[in-house]
């Protein structure tokens, strides 16, 4: 049987930790998603998965925007 004529679109995800890592650094700190540390990987991939829906007729994401609950460890 032939290949697939169709490419493979995107990549695979970054560490799901990483990127939740990344998420509650920005919502914990208020710095802007470009000021993320080096640690997390790019801050695209972060603002990508935080809250953004598929795409509407307006061309904003469907979702609200992500909302965590940070506790302190006792």
């Amino acid at each position: 049987m032939p290949p697939d004529p169709t490419p493979r679109r995107g990549g695979q995800w970054r560490d799901h930790r990483q990127v939740i890592g990344a998420i509650a650094f920005k919502y914990r700190t208020g710095v802007p998603w470009m000021d993320l540390p080096e640690r997390f990987g790019s801050w695209k991939g972060a603002h990508n998965r935080c809250g953004s829906g598929p795409p509407t007729a307006h061309g904003r994401g469907s979702s609200p925007p992500c909302s965590i609950v940070i506790r302190s460890a006792r």
